[in-house]
């Protein structure tokens, strides 16, 4: 079984690939290829959550959490998110294309693709709430949730809080 996080970029998808680290399974944080998920136990963040269809065929049997941000926040970092500097990796421009529509910020593309994104998600698993849990940022039991969702004994340390600095 394979464990894809389908949260867009800032929704707490670091969080999530500490959390499933803490739980045992070999996780990557923004894969960089279908390889490299292939090499891990979970994947998390948007090269996983745009392709969520195509692993969900890949690797039958899956789980998939889908972590979720309020929309205004959520749209506030991205806004305030740092151009690239350099050259950025084709795999790195595909995925944002795929997300959202763009290689760079645009609020009216992102904001759609936000929306686009949580809406699909539901739809596709709405016949199988067994494979789907939605973890908010802004939840106190995380752990008990995720660990019931995934059969796991709850870790005696507290849910992760990992935050990426932003310039």
């Amino acid at each position: 079984m394979k464990i894809f996080g389908l949260g867009l970029s800032n929704t707490g998808t670091t969080s999530l690939a500490k959390a499933l680290t803490i739980l045992g399974y070999n996780t990557v944080h923004y894969p960089w290829s279908l390889q490299e998920i292939d090499e891990y136990d979970a994947s998390v963040d948007i090269p996983v959550a745009c392709r969520y269809r195509e692993l969900d065929k890949k690797y039958p049997g899956s789980k998939f959490i889908l972590t979720t941000r309020p929309f205004e926040e959520w749209i506030e970092r991205r806004r305030r998110k740092p151009a690239d500097k350099g050259q950025v990796k084709k795999w790195v421009l595909d995925t944002r294309v795929q997300t959202y529509g763009s290689t760079t910020f645009n609020e009216k593309l992102y904001s759609e693709a936000y929306h686009k994104h949580h809406k699909g998600i539901c739809e596709y698993f709405k016949d199988r709430p067994q494979d789907i849990l939605t973890l908010p940022l802004k939840t106190d039991n995380k752990w008990e949730k995720l660990c019931a969702f995934l059969g796991k004994e709850i870790p005696s340390v507290d849910y992760p809080w990992e935050k990426i600095k932003q310039t």
